[in-house]
């Protein structure tokens, strides 16, 4: 009997260790800073996320004042409402653009649990200031 109890003890410990390390995995938070040029199409590109919890959704400004160099945009807030959309704003250093990123599907919300980090603004909105509390998931 005592060695059924050790099994069932190893057993629950490797159970729980392989679900936080899921738990884990399916986490992200978003970047600093993201890069962003003209491509041979003359169409902006932007590197430096994750494709797999978040893509552009929409520009500001116009990319024909842009330098044929990358240019950085720096994190500006996160925005989530209750049905689970996200936004993340990025903008340039002078302002000239902004890049908005949002959830890649509508499995990547924002992480809730950390309730500290999206804060309730509205009803049903919520706002993050930092890109270190911007915590989102997969479910």
């Amino acid at each position: 009997m005592k060695k059924m109890n050790i099994t069932t003890s190893v057993t629950l410990a490797l159970v729980t260790l392989m679900s936080s390390t899921l738990l884990f995995a399916n986490s992200y938070l978003p970047p600093e800073r993201i890069q962003c040029a003209k491509d041979a199409s003359q169409t902006l590109a932007c590197q430096g996320f994750d494709r797999e919890f978040l893509m552009i959704g929409s520009i500001g400004g116009t990319i024909d004042q842009l330098p044929s160099k990358k240019v950085t945009l720096n994190f500006m807030v996160g925005h989530a409402t209750f049905n689970k959309s996200v936004t993340f704003v990025y903008q340039s250093s002078d302002s000239l653009l902004t890049v908005y990123l949002t959830n890649a599907s509508p499995d990547v919300q924002p992480d809730y649990r950390k309730q500290s980090h999206w804060m309730e603004v509205a009803p049903g909105q919520f706002a993050c200031n930092s890109y270190m509390t911007c915590s989102l998931m997969t479910v």
